[in-house]
């Protein structure tokens, strides 16, 4: 919070509330409070293409932001999984490094034992 104390009738900065003003000898007072706050918004975009004939989703996909868990900052997360070409990608990216965090790119029937995949059968 800011706070300054101005004499009222000339504009004049003054150190103590109780004191005359220097410059005019008046006792006017205008206290001006500053406040702020940081406001920010996350995005995600997520989304899934489907084929007729096909049970599950041919291609599914994550865009943007997410919170991390484990110490409660704002990553950058983008996964694709594309199952017409055997594909999974996953890149975690630090929001305000750029910094890889965590990176992913192998055929999706190797995916296994790990995130949601964990108790998926290896075949």
């Amino acid at each position: 919070m800011d706070r300054t104390i101005k004499c009222t009738d000339c504009g004049e900065l003054l150190s103590n509330e109780s004191d005359a003003c220097q410059k005019c000898r008046s006792s006017k007072r205008t206290v001006c409070m500053g406040f702020s706050d940081k406001v920010s918004f996350h995005e995600q975009l997520r989304g899934k293409a489907k084929k007729e004939g096909t049970k599950k989703p041919v291609k599914e996909f994550i865009y943007g932001d997410e919170k991390k868990i484990s110490n409660n900052t704002w990553v950058d997360k983008t996964r694709i999984i594309d199952r017409e070409n055997n594909q999974y990608v996953e890149i975690i990216k630090d929001k305000d490094t750029g910094e890889i965090i965590h990176e992913c790119k192998e055929p999706l029937t190797d995916h296994f034992n790990h995130g949601s995949a964990k108790f998926k059968k290896q075949k």
